[in-house]
């Protein structure tokens, strides 16, 4: 099977893929064919798309993401043969650490390749009407002086430098500040809603904004906090995920983390 170049004219039949159980990819595949620390590639039968993947380049960090089969061409190795293609392109741009965030689906894919489990993911919902959560004053609205301690909080989360990612999230965003000290941020339209915060109370207080306004939570199954208050509040586990790497791991602090990013960012 012919690996190609995914290009901005294969989005439509690409988000033709979309599968049921994520939230769109609509967004997420504009972004790959448009970006250059993306290399988006897919997998075509005559003139239909019937598998896709991307790897994602950071500094010195890769992700895998949206390695997305066509339920009528499953059982056929093509989401093997796209990972294969992406790790093989990366280890010769001379990646050391690769990483995914596995579907139970796409996880004995990974296995065979090689990738190993780091963490988990709970995803959490709450179908039902509840209360809203009253808003801590110790958060206010991002200011430019904030946005240094913002992406020195998050290199402490996520072990990565991903500060070329999101500056353009920064508009929008929250951060439980006290006294001078910024103790945590929320990015509301990065994906999933991004929350990271250096201490229990200022990722509680964040969580409370964000559950105010997206009825779901995902967060590693590090932070023991953050998931029993979301028990606590009856939002209810209906799947989890795996953090899965290739080569060198590196370290995080997933307890740090009350939201994740999103599949192709962890």
């Amino acid at each position: 099977m012919l690996v190609e170049k995914l290009e901005v004219a294969d989005v439509e039949g690409a988000v033709k893929l979309q599968p049921h159980d994520w939230g769109s990819i609509e967004a997420h595949v504009n972004f790959y064919v448009r970006s250059s620390i993306c290399r988006p590639v897919k997998i075509s039968e005559g003139n239909e798309i019937i598998g896709i993947g991307t790897s994602i380049l950071h500094k010195d960090v890769a992700w895998l993401a949206a390695i997305i089969v066509h339920p009528d061409h499953r059982g056929k190795g093509i989401g093997t043969i796209i990972t294969q293609f992406l790790v093989d392109d990366l280890r010769k741009s001379g990646y050391e650490s690769i990483y995914l965030i596995a579907t139970p689906l796409g996880e004995p894919v990974y296995n065979k390749l090689g990738f190993k489990t780091q963490a988990e993911y709970s995803f959490r919902r709450n179908d039902k009407e509840y209360e809203k959560f009253a808003v801590s004053p110790n958060i206010i609205p991002y200011s430019e002086i904030h946005k240094k301690a913002i992406f020195e909080l998050d290199k402490i989360a996520s072990g990565e430098d991903r500060s070329a990612r999101f500056p353009e999230y920064l508009q929008n965003a929250f951060v439980f500040h006290s006294g001078s000290e910024v103790q945590g941020f929320y990015l509301p339209d990065f994906y999933e809603g991004m929350i990271v915060a250096s201490n229990e109370n200022a990722g509680i207080e964040l969580m409370k904004l964000r559950l105010n306004s997206k009825n779901f939570g995902i967060l590693p199954f590090a932070n023991k906090t953050a998931l029993d208050f979301l028990s606590e509040n009856n939002f209810n586990e209906f799947r989890t995920a795996k953090r899965m790497y290739l080569g060198k791991m590196f370290e995080w602090n997933p307890e740090l983390i009350y939201n994740r990013v999103s599949g192709q960012i962890g």
